[in-house]
């Protein structure tokens, strides 16, 4: 089993923030736990086993250092006798370093994401919440990453409150986990199965399973969807095609993890299996290479710095 471990991890962090200061780029982001709107700082590293391109004798594995913040800007508004209870707004940043393995090109390529976002988070007295953020990012390799070009994100969520327990959630993405700039409706839900138990999914990106054990424990039960898409230099791996390339990443990740809390910090830790995998390289209107890439075991590792509470909390509602 090929396990690919980052070697540098003091570089890998620096160049998340070297990222940040060079795109000032932002994207939304695809699932909704409560504690998301919690002024946080995380670090996770994904290592995922190098898995062979069907058809081929090439390995193809993707792994990821991430650096994300939330920030809320200015304390929040609350009013409990107003419809619209709380106001806060939120600076989102987060960057990720890719070391990648691609037999099926010429080089091994290094490759990077970064984003920032601005959201708005609005409460009614009734709990229901409406969420709006917009920003852009950029997904590129070392030698592109001085020429980055930027992409336009937008996520818009509501909830609605059908019972004491459920929440019923719709919204809309522009997302390029399935194709360049494609806006996808957003629908699901978030139930309260018990004292412990929660259940959540927002279609198509994810759906969650969680229980709280002893000690505020959570373990949770995952399938959410997971990919980018990345422009590449051509290093000549392929011909008749232009200076650039583009490369889509595709997968389905189930998996099972926990997270520990400790005082302001949470401890995460995943193992899951990536399915349904897919590498798609194009330039243009050229497809150079669609293929499918053998299933493969993804291990994460995070940690997570709370600065301050949920808005949710100011409500009376917890996760």
């Amino acid at each position: 089993m090929n396990l690919i471990f980052p070697r540098r991890l003091f570089q890998s962090i620096c160049l998340c923030f070297i990222v940040i200061c060079l795109t000032q780029r932002a994207s939304a982001q695809e699932s909704l736990p409560y504690d998301w709107f919690r002024p946080s700082v995380e670090f996770t590293e994904k290592m995922t086993t190098a898995k062979k391109v069907n058809g081929t004798d090439k390995l193809f594995a993707l792994n990821t250092t991430l650096l994300a913040a939330t920030i809320p800007v200015g304390d929040a508004q609350f009013n409990p006798q107003n419809t619209i209870s709380l106001v806060q707004p939120y600076f989102h940043l987060q960057t990720s370093y890719h070391p990648a393995v691609t037999e099926f090109l010429n080089n091994r390529h290094n490759l990077f994401s970064g984003s920032v976002a601005f959201s708005l988070l609005l409460i009614t007295n009734a709990k229901n919440f409406y969420w709006l953020s917009l920003g852009s990012s950029i997904a590129e390799d070392e030698h592109t990453i001085h020429n980055a070009q930027p992409r336009i994100s937008a996520f818009g969520l509501g909830s609605y409150q059908t019972g004491e327990d459920f929440k019923l959630l719709y919204g809309g993405a522009i997302t390029y986990q399935f194709e360049k700039g494609l806006f996808l409706p957003i629908v699901g839900f978030k139930w309260k199965t018990g004292e412990k138990g929660r259940f959540q999914t927002i279609l198509p990106f994810s759906l969650v399973l969680e229980t709280i054990e002893n000690d505020g424990i959570k373990v949770k039960y995952v399938l959410t969807l997971d990919g980018d898409r990345f422009r590449m230099e051509n290093d000549g791996s392929f011909s008749n095609v232009s200076k650039f390339i583009y490369m889509r990443a595709t997968n389905i990740l189930a998996g099972v993890g926990c997270v520990v809390p400790d005082g302001n910090f949470e401890y995460a830790f995943q193992l899951g299996v990536l399915m349904a995998r897919q590498v798609y390289v194009y330039s243009g209107d050229n497809v150079v290479l669609d293929a499918t890439v053998r299933p493969s075991l993804r291990v994460s590792l995070g940690c997570k710095y709370n600065i301050g509470t949920s808005p949710f909390a100011k409500i009376g509602e917890v996760e």
